[in-house]
């Protein structure tokens, strides 16, 4: 009879120990989930993330600089994942010289379809809170390089640019 104690034992312990596998199992995979759920400000991040975008998406990326310019001032990078049924948007915002803004507009004034003026940004924050609102004055000119932006349906593909020439600063942009 002494031989069978440690087998109940044993037995009774079982369903601990797969209690705890399995609550391992899905702590890593709450995480998991929220990180992948998590707007990115990091702009350590930005071409890794862009290179993701560039695999199943290239054809709303494109316009992205591959790395950040060396000469850009006031970098900001925005990036917020799609979660179920929202958008997934990527931002990259800087500042630079008054030559390059202008061969910046040059350039991406020959992609647009549509152009609008002013407007405003919504920003989530990684770690939750209220988001943030940025609002663009009218010196910003948003353009769109879509087909025909305004009738894009619901969850489609967006891109393009907003340009102010007076702060001179430029924020590539894309919605999926």
């Amino acid at each position: 009879m002494k031989s069978v104690k440690p087998i109940i034992y044993l037995a009774g312990c079982f369903p601990v120990v797969i209690g705890i596998i399995g609550l391992i199992a899905v702590w890593r995979f709450v995480a998991q989930v929220k990180k992948e759920i998590t707007p990115v400000n990091d702009i350590a991040k930005y071409e890794s993330i862009l290179k993701e975008w560039k695999e199943f998406a290239p054809d709303i990326v494109n316009h992205f600089p591959e790395a950040i310019p060396s000469d850009a001032q006031n970098t900001e990078f925005y990036f917020k994942p799609r979660v179920l049924q929202s958008d997934s948007r990527i931002e990259l915002r800087y500042r630079t010289t008054p030559e390059n803004i202008e061969s910046l507009y040059e350039e991406f004034s020959k992609l647009t379809t549509k152009s609008s003026y002013g407007g405003t940004l919504v920003h989530f924050p990684p770690n939750g809170g209220d988001a943030d609102i940025i609002e663009l004055e009218e010196d910003w000119e948003i353009m769109h390089f879509d087909e025909d932006p305004d009738n894009l349906p619901e969850h489609s593909k967006e891109h393009g640019v907003m340009i102010s020439r007076e702060k001179k600063e430029i924020i590539y942009w894309a919605d999926w």
